[in-house]
């Protein structure tokens, strides 16, 4: 009776479409689909273990390169705080370089040895001592300057260059050091000297440019500075008493600054100006040496010669001030400045006061000299001032110095350059801007805006 019920309920079930599973395969399917979400679950927390754990190493990363960079901007903001300093310790090494050079070149003509430090006004003083004491024995050169001749090869093929002492050629001393040889036209007898000075010397005129030939010896012996030619002594000829004949000095191997601004000699720059980042530099090499000379060394000394010619250039690109023979030692302590000099120089470079006589000269005139200078650079075009004075009725005015160099300024290329030549060319020397301005100035307003 019961397996009939149980075939009737099984007939039943199929026939309404339905089929009834066994309780035992039912729980056996919620067991897997339990384990099933368990191992989905399980997979959910893993992934967010490993996102968290990314996440945090990110996190750590992102701190790491955060601190790194904060040290780098330390870093450079302590570079910047030091940048000034390690310049001028760059240019004390420069100057402690040049000095031992000078000391190794003055041994190996065997003359002894003579360390050259960096001179204190005490010694500096006395080297004016000897500077006066030489002018009253007007042959006298210091022995330690000596440099014999036969240590001395001409090369006679080469012209660096003619000043009004004479004629700068390429040299070789002890066969090994090339050297700059300036050849002495007072000194000499030949017929081109002879042209060069507009005919012989007498006696009493010998020896009035002997002794300006041995004052700029005397200055050039005194000064040490990474941006002033280097002074290394002078040629003697043993057979005649030691007689003077070329002064010797640092060779600049890549000419002056006038060949740099007009190449093959041309009257006016042709083509695009000078770059104002090269200008600067240069700029800034004469103004250290300024500086040096007029603030830092005692006595002073103004350079009062000022122009492109002067201004030389060694194989690095390095500006050099040269050729001290119209330098002034100012032995006035009252103000820095003298009345003893007068027309030194040359006239389209001259400060107005370097024109009058008992007029006070002091370092203001080299700056008006390097703001013509500085006009030439950016213009392209050399100076060419109007007549300092002007009728007025039957009177005379004096013009203004910018109103003389009107159509220099007016040539300008470069709106930097304009401003400085306002502070330097200037008629009051009390109002022109002195080299420390200037270097700033350059430095800060000039140099950097354009690295």
């Amino acid at each position: 009776m019961l397996l009939i019920r149980a075939s009737i309920h099984s007939r039943a079930c199929v026939r309404d479409g339905t089929a009834t599973v066994p309780a035992p395969r039912a729980d056996e399917r919620a067991r897997t689909a339990e384990t099933a979400l368990a191992e989905l679950q399980e997979r959910y927390r893993a992934l967010e273990r490993t996102k968290a754990s990314e996440l945090e190493a990110a996190n750590r990363r992102a701190d790491t390169l955060l601190e790194q960079a904060r040290r780098t901007r330390d870093e450079a903001e302590q570079r910047a705080t030091l940048a000034e300093r390690r310049v001028v310790a760059a240019e004390q090494r420069a100057i402690s370089a040049e000095q031992r050079l000078a000391d190794i070149l003055q041994r190996q003509q065997g003359q002894g040895t003579q360390t050259l430090s960096h001179l204190t006004r005490e010694s500096e003083l006395a080297t004016y001592g000897l500077l006066c004491a030489t002018l009253g024995s007007p042959t006298e050169i210091d022995q330690q300057w000596m440099i014999p001749l036969d240590r001395l090869a001409i090369d006679e093929s080469s012209s660096l260059g003619a000043g009004a002492l004479g004629e700068v050629k390429r040299a070789m001393w002890n066969g090994s050091i090339p050297v700059a040889a300036k050849r002495l036209f007072f000194m000499a007898t030949d017929p081109i000297a002879m042209q060069a000075m507009g005919g012989p010397l007498d006696t009493t005129q010998r020896q009035a440019v002997l002794r300006d030939f041995i004052k700029e010896c005397s200055i050039n012996a005194s000064i040490r500075h990474p941006n002033i030619v280097m002074f290394l002594g002078v040629g003697i000829d043993r057979s005649a008493n030691d007689e003077p004949r070329y002064l010797v000095l640092e060779l600049m191997k890549r000419g002056s600054l006038h060949d740099e601004l007009y190449p093959e000699d041309e009257m006016a720059r042709e083509g695009p100006p000078m770059p104002i980042d090269r200008m600067a530099s240069i700029l800034l090499d004469i103004t250290r040496a300024l500086v040096y000379l007029h603030h830092y060394r005692r006595p002073p000394v103004l350079h009062l010669d000022l122009k492109p010619k002067n201004v030389l250039i060694d194989r690095s690109g390095v500006a050099k001030i040269g050729d001290l023979g119209g330098a002034h030692v100012i032995r006035s302590t009252a103000g820095g400045a003298t009345r003893g000099i007068v027309g030194i120089g040359t006239p389209v470079y001259w400060a107005p006061e370097m024109e009058i006589e008992g007029e006070e000269k002091g370092p203001p005139a080299d700056m008006f000299s390097l703001g013509v200078l500085a006009c030439e650079m950016s213009s392209g075009r050399p100076p060419n001032p109007t007549n300092r004075m002007e009728p007025v009725g039957e009177l005379f005015r004096v013009v203004p110095e910018q109103r003389r160099r009107a159509a220099e300024i007016a040539a300008i290329r470069h709106a930097e350059i304009r401003e400085l030549i306002n502070y330097l060319i200037v008629d009051q020397p009390k109002r022109r801007w002195n080299a420390m301005q200037v270097h700033k100035y350059l430095a800060e307003r000039v140099l950097q805006h354009h690295l």
